[in-house]
């Protein structure tokens, strides 16, 4: 075989190597682009109302409310979500992101004198109304 003869093969080897690889680059890029139109968050928006109200009734003002994600059956370990204070006439209201998979959150508030911590339900409406008197 001579020079030229095997110059010549080895480019037409390099250029089916080279074609094959770009053809395989286009299947994979088919393969790794996701559908514009696919949607997917691993968190969820829940819309959280609380009301509070002291041992005499009257609303809890400027009291703690902790939003808990239970991260065992029990409801031992505990993850804190949101946190803030309830407002002059007891309320506390806010958009919450909370993990796509929960089925529970514990809500504690800090009133003393009343049972101040539940855990509730969601649903799938997307809101969680509770009062603690």
């Amino acid at each position: 075989m001579t020079t030229n003869t095997l110059i010549r093969f080895t480019t037409a080897l390099l250029l089916v190597a080279a074609c094959a690889n770009t053809f395989a680059a286009a299947q994979l890029q088919d393969v790794v682009s996701p559908d514009a139109a696919f949607q997917y968050t691993a968190e969820q928006d829940l819309w959280v109302q609380i009301a509070a109200y002291d041992v005499e009734g009257a609303p809890a003002d400027q009291r703690s409310v902790e939003i808990l994600e239970a991260l065992d059956a029990e409801g031992q370990a505990t993850r804190v979500l949101d946190k803030g204070l309830t407002d002059a006439t007891g309320s506390f209201e806010r958009k919450v992101r909370v993990p796509a998979g929960a089925r529970q959150l514990m809500v504690r508030v800090g009133v003393f004198g009343i049972p101040n911590t539940v855990t509730l339900d969601l649903d799938g409406s997307g809101v969680v109304v509770h009062t603690f008197e």
